[in-house]
């Protein structure tokens, strides 16, 4: 405890003077003294540490590495979100009834990304029926119920843009929100489409504009044009057990993107004055020619050898054609180098339009200001 103002053990060391206040004792002289001889030398130290001590070194700082970026193509596989399945190839199925449907399938070279499968075949190919003599045709497989909230999303797709978002029989997803994801995918390529685009796919001579999801390339009436594996495309006719029909109908890949369906509703745009399996034809429409003389592309024989070989394995007609505009190489989303191919006129225009109006978001548009003009100038 402290006592008369000082700390306790300090009482010897004060002595009463005699006029009421005190004298310093010996031993507090003693004590000062030594108070002060360290008070000295601790401000000579601090003196010799602040103006003695030399600065401290700074050490050069070494130049930042070289960095050298490469791009590692990233392992394709088969997608359901092929984000930018851009492309495809047309094939002629030989089925009995010589039918033919417009596919929105690709092949992947390197150096190209798996989410925008960015290398496109563009070259039609002939392939085999995937049928014996009689055509067998596939009920549809079990899929999800469509959930509450992508049947009314289907609903406002019909009453905006007069196309059918078939349900029944349709695998749009595992549960209402990827259901709603995928429909909202069609949706949202109708909205970035022109309306001249939209609105003549979504009404042809052929009938409305149906879409379809699933992984087993059905069409409505039970088809496979390229057997029971997951496909994109368009087909202008359709078959099943009660025969032959003319149709107008998209079938997608469940998990397709919103750059792949615009792609093949750029085909239904396409054809949407050709009769049933007339694709060919097309090329020999003024759009098309416009379209081929605007980008590079020069038809190398008569009409008439043309409309010869309307029903021709895909190969002879890609022959009657030469592309001879600028490389079509461009960065898609995730900045690796691309490269659409151009063996046919009719996917490089689906191609093309599909990265126009419905790149990804965040892809920067490729510089082909040839292209863009002109479907600035035609299709708006």
């Amino acid at each position: 405890m402290a006592y008369g103002g000082h700390p306790a053990g300090d009482e010897d060391d004060d002595v009463a003077s005699p006029k009421g206040g005190w004298q310093p004792s010996r031993g507090f002289w003693l004590g000062m003294g030594v108070v002060v001889f360290f008070a000295g030398v601790l401000a000579a130290a601090g003196a010799m540490a602040s103006d003695g001590a030399p600065d401290p070194a700074v050490l050069p700082t070494p130049p930042p590495p070289t960095v050298v970026l490469t791009t590692v193509p990233r392992q394709v596989t088969p997608e359901p979100d092929l984000t930018q399945n851009l492309g495809g190839s047309m094939r002629l199925n030989s089925a009995t009834s010589g039918s033919r449907a417009v596919e929105g399938g690709q092949s992947v070279s390197s150096p190209i990304t798996a989410d925008a499968t960015s290398s496109v075949s563009v070259s039609p190919t002939a392939i085999a029926s995937s049928w014996s003599t009689t055509p067998v045709f596939a009920p549809p497989a079990p899929a999800p119920p469509p959930g509450p909230s992508a049947a009314s999303l289907a609903q406002q797709a019909k009453d905006s843009f007069d196309i059918d978002i078939v349900l029944e029989g349709q695998d749009w997803g595992a549960d209402d929100a990827s259901q709603v994801r995928n429909i909202g995918a069609v949706i949202s390529a109708m909205e970035m489409l022109p309306l001249r685009v939209t609105s003549s796919a979504a009404s042809s001579p052929n009938g409305s504009l149906a879409i379809l999801s699933n992984g087993h390339g059905r069409t409505q009436d039970g088809w496979q044009p390229y057997g029971d594996s997951a496909r994109n495309f368009y087909t202008n006719s359709d078959q099943g057990p009660a025969g032959y029909r003319a149709a107008n109908e998209i079938v997608l890949w469940t998990g397709s993107s919103r750059t792949t369906a615009a792609h093949e509703i750029l085909h239904a745009y396409q054809f949407r004055d050709a009769s049933p399996d007339d694709y060919v034809l097309t090329l020999l429409g003024d759009e098309m020619r416009s379209y081929m003389a605007a980008t590079g592309w020069r038809q190398l024989v008569s009409d008439d050898e043309v409309r010869a070989a309307a029903r021709e394995p895909w190969d002879k007609i890609n022959a009657m054609f030469v592309y001879e505009g600028r490389a079509p190489t461009y960065l898609d989303d995730s900045g690796s180098l691309a490269s659409a191919e151009t063996s046919n006129a009719l996917e490089a225009f689906a191609t093309a339009g599909a990265l126009y109006y419905a790149r990804p978001d965040g892809m920067a548009l490729p510089d082909w200001p040839e292209y863009w003009d002109w479907f600035r100038d035609h299709l708006g």
